[in-house]
């Protein structure tokens, strides 16, 4: 807001989760000193502009008794059902819904078919599950009805490299992602010129596979663990060599950000108990579920997998109705640089999208 010029808005909101700068913006301190409705009414006409998180505006409905509200815009409105957003909607003239229904869902305890809907009348409004948000049955309805001028899509994105996009782009929005222009530049540059240009990095280091290629896939074996399916040791023990790769090149990888990415509490604390006896501390590198990754970003992204078992995975993935891999398309599109992707090939092959990134990516049989 501050950024586009917008400076006299308010915060709805709690100053627990608003950053100590913008505190004196929030709606809590300016009705400090306000002792009258003439006075507050006065405030509220003089701002056009409120922000707020859906639960912040729900919790002040009273709000919309004394002011008339025009448009609304919600942000990752593919994360919101359907009753949260409801009631709020009707209070205003129009409303912008902003989200991406080819990631993450909102989070829904009932099962699939607890929250299946059977009732004709409301198959006829795009209604059949009430797992699925606002964003995701207005955007088919609008789309099947050809209503071209109640939808569009941000086709330019400034997060990933070129070769990171294509596959994302191709399989999961019908190639309709291109790069910013302003950052075609600096992503063209090769991944060595990115990271290891510098005089003392040595030519080994130079010629891995690693520095050099942005899409790679470790081939690794299906066991059980001492932690059930839900762990893979030589998964670990690959990231752990991968980790001592950069750590060893040049000190300059220091300000690059590395995440891991994996399905499961039990090869989280794996695979941080692997790098605490290797003497890394587990905190420099951010290790942590997909669910948890949606909205951020890391130069390089790897993903232990897990694969133990095709069933296993089978529970894994979450494909959206129109068959997208939710998690998977999250998952790649958190990296900036570079990707690296560790499973077992024979389950892996076996899964929609999986097998064809495989199939393009760099075969790296040992980091």
């Amino acid at each position: 807001v501050e950024s586009a010029g917008l400076m006299d808005y308010l915060r709805i909101g709690s100053e627990h989760s608003c950053d100590s700068r913008y505190r004196e913006k929030l709606f809590s301190r300016q009705l400090e000193g306000i002792t009258n409705r003439q006075s507050l009414l006065q405030l509220l006409d003089q701002k056009r502009l409120f922000v707020g998180t859906l639960a912040s505006m729900l919790n002040n409905m009273d709000l919309f008794r004394i002011k008339k509200f025009h448009s609304a815009i919600i942000d990752e409105a593919s994360q919101i059902l359907e009753p949260m957003l409801a009631g709020i909607l009707s209070r205003f003239d129009r409303f912008f819904l902003i989200g991406d229904h080819h990631q993450l869902p909102a989070v829904v305890m009932q099962s699939e078919a607890e929250s299946s809907v059977f009732d004709k009348d409301l198959h006829g409004m795009g209604l059949f599950n009430l797992r699925n948000s606002l964003f995701e049955r207005l955007f088919a309805i609008a789309r099947r009805e050809n209503w071209t001028h109640a939808y569009a899509m941000l086709q330019h994105q400034g997060r990933m490299h070129r070769e990171l996009m294509d596959f994302p782009a191709g399989m999961f929005y019908e190639n309709n992602l291109d790069i910013l222009p302003s950052e075609l530049a600096h992503r063209q540059k090769q991944l060595r010129n990115y990271w290891v240009a510098q005089d003392d990095l040595g030519e080994a280091f130079r010629q891995h596979p690693v520095f050099c290629r942005r899409r790679i896939f470790i081939p690794t074996r299906a066991e059980i663990h001492a932690g059930g399916l839900k762990a893979n040791e030589s998964e670990a023990e690959q990231i752990c060599r991968i980790l001592n790769l950069y750590l060893q090149a040049l000190p300059a990888v220091k300000g690059m950000s590395v995440g891991i990415i994996t399905p499961y509490r039990a090869q989280i604390a794996l695979i941080r108990q692997k790098l605490e006896n290797q003497g890394l501390d587990p905190d420099d590198f951010t290790i942590d579920t997909v669910e948890r990754y949606q909205g951020g970003a890391r130069d390089v992204i790897i993903l232990s997998l897990c694969t133990n078992s095709l069933f296993q995975f089978r529970q894994v993935g979450q494909i959206s109705a129109d068959g997208v891999d939710r998690k998977l398309n999250v998952a790649l599109t958190r990296a900036r640089e570079q990707i690296i992707m560790l499973g077992d090939p024979e389950i892996l092959s076996q899964m929609p999208f999986y097998a064809d990134w495989i199939a393009e990516a760099f075969l790296l049989e040992n980091a």
